[in-house]
């Protein structure tokens, strides 16, 4: 069933969010991995985003996608940058250290970009299909914050529930956490999840916060630290 995942960083506060990302199995068509995302404030903001597969074999995921595609898009539905195999970059060398995948095969975008709202979309090549995580990367160049990231996708059981993490980097960040699945159908989506649940896990696994109240959407409103 397609899920929908979104965490909006919407009550102010001083925390910053450094990372948004989501794990999740990949399809085809409608059922390719659909992460939004928005950057607020009045200065472009440099991000990278990735698309990892084959590094996630290591982490005992046997169905890991292998390769990995990632292209983005504007408010306006209009592909700004893609990439297949990071090391083919125009700008790779650019990429930091830190986040340049170890298996050629992934996906990097390094990208400044004014504020507003974005879409990642992360394919197999060739349409290949497996788990797969698209990550947004603050790299601290300019003074525009991420805000938010949705995500849209096919949602499982065991491994291929789907993962959201969030990193909060200087200070406690209070944020609104959604999963949303009958609200869809108001979309056009036909096999919209029926009755999503939502748990939220610290770095040490620690539940944080379960919700699962009736309606057509679930929300948790807490402080990350």
């Amino acid at each position: 069933m397609i899920g929908y995942d979104l965490i909006p960083a919407v009550i102010p506060s001083n925390g910053v969010l450094g990372n948004i990302s989501t794990r999740l199995p990949v399809f085809t068509g409608d059922n390719v991995l659909i992460a939004g995302f928005q950057i607020a404030g009045s200065t472009a903001k440099q991000l990278v985003l990735r698309a990892l597969g084959p590094t996630l074999a290591q982490f005992g995921l046997s169905s890991a996608m292998q390769d990995p595609t990632l292209e983005l898009h504007n408010s306006s539905g209009a592909v700004v940058a893609f990439n297949d195999d990071w090391q083919q970059a125009a700008n790779a060398q650019s990429i930091p250290p830190n986040l340049q995948p170890p298996n050629g095969f992934e996906s990097v975008i390094l990208i400044t970009l004014d504020p507003g709202a974005y879409t990642a979309i992360l394919r197999g090549f060739n349409n290949s299909i497996g788990i797969a995580l698209v990550e947004v990367y603050d790299t601290g160049v300019g003074s525009a914050q991420l805000t938010n990231i949705s995500t849209r996708g096919f949602v499982q059981t065991g491994d291929n529930v789907m993962i959201a993490g969030v990193i909060v980097q200087s200070q406690d960040k209070q944020v609104v956490v959604r999963a949303i699945g009958p609200t869809l159908t108001g979309l056009g989506v036909t096999n919209a999840l029926p009755d999503p649940t939502l748990d939220i896990h610290d770095d040490t696994a620690i539940v944080r916060g379960f919700n699962n109240t009736t309606g057509n959407a679930l929300v948790e409103v807490f402080a990350l630290d």
